[in-house]
């Protein structure tokens, strides 16, 4: 997708990119629902990067971007080529800030949070704090359309 403007440099961007990355997501989608999944390690890792690589590759893109504007490519080999590096660079940045970054914060505010690793659902908080006495009652807090759950608010 670098190349694309200069390969066709009158196509729609959603052409180019859109058409491609529908038909990826929807043959995910489909092998998922047929029951295919991947247990490779390095796709497990990529799955696990995939916040950690959609942050970073805008930076990683534009970085690759700078060099073949320099280099002033103009063969589709080398065009090719540097879609391939960018391509590379992107995934091994991102792996890298999903390590080395991403898993020590998250640890790290795990540990800050107390150990859970996912908030409390709401009803689960709710039913375990008890109103004060001045508190108005359920049925006073409740909308006359809304049904009685039982859980104060």
């Amino acid at each position: 997708m670098l190349g694309a403007p200069s390969l066709w440099p009158d196509a729609d961007r959603s052409i180019i990119a859109g058409i491609p990355a529908l038909l990826i997501v929807g043959s995910a989608v489909a092998a998922e629902r047929a029951g295919l999944t991947v247990k490779s390690p390095g796709i497990q890792l990529l799955g696990a990067a995939s916040y950690s690589i959609y942050l970073t590759h805008f930076f990683v893109t534009q970085f690759v971007i700078k060099i073949v504007d320099r280099i002033h490519p103009a063969a589709p080999a080398a065009i090719f080529g540097s879609g391939v590096l960018c391509f590379a660079l992107v995934v091994g940045v991102g792996v890298v800030m999903h390590r080395k970054v991403e898993l020590p914060l998250s640890a790290f505010a795990r540990r800050l949070l107390g150990g859970r690793s996912r908030p409390l659902p709401t009803a689960a908080i709710a039913t375990t704090v008890e109103p004060a006495a001045s508190d108005p009652t359920p049925e006073s807090v409740l909308s006359p359309d809304l049904p009685d759950t039982g859980v104060i608010a």
